[in-house]
């Protein structure tokens, strides 16, 4: 479902703010999806994994700018403050870190197009290549799986 989610037809709802959603959402299931996989006994969890991309690192710090002043509203858990501050700084470019935040956020309802600034096209883009990114780790991790049976 993660690998063919496009988008969400929502009515009475302005179309950025679809697409906001739909952008959030495509994270949701990739990371859910992630997760699945990092929950079967031959996978580190998800929350271990380690994926960098510079460029799609500094395109999230900018939307998580107003994220990052509420986390605590976000995230419960102190050491996953911790995290996204050091991402926010810069000292760490696991965008995984930003994919666990949005999922969490999503997932508890708390987390909107707007605080992410995910209505603008090019936030959206971010968005979906973050997802992309997690859905092609999860796949070389289950294909490396396979291959090692």
């Amino acid at each position: 479902m993660a690998k063919k989610f496009e988008k969400l037809e929502l009515s009475n709802t302005s179309r950025k703010t679809a697409n906001g959603y739909s952008s959030i959402l495509s994270v949701f299931l990739a990371y859910n999806a992630a997760e699945k996989l990092g929950n079967l006994n031959s996978f580190e969890i998800i929350n271990d994994w380690v994926i960098t991309d510079r460029k799609l690192s500094r395109a999230l710090r900018l939307m998580l700018v107003k994220l990052n002043e509420v986390s605590d509203e976000f995230l419960d858990k102190p050491y996953a403050i911790k995290q996204l501050d050091i991402f926010m700084k810069g000292e760490n470019e696991n965008i995984r870190i930003p994919a666990t935040v949005i999922r969490n956020g999503f997932a508890h309802g708390s987390l909107t197009p707007h605080i992410l600034n995910a209505t603008t096209q090019k936030n959206q883009k971010t968005l979906f290549e973050l997802s992309e990114k997690l859905l092609d780790e999860t796949e070389r991790l289950f294909y490396d799986w396979v291959n090692s049976l």
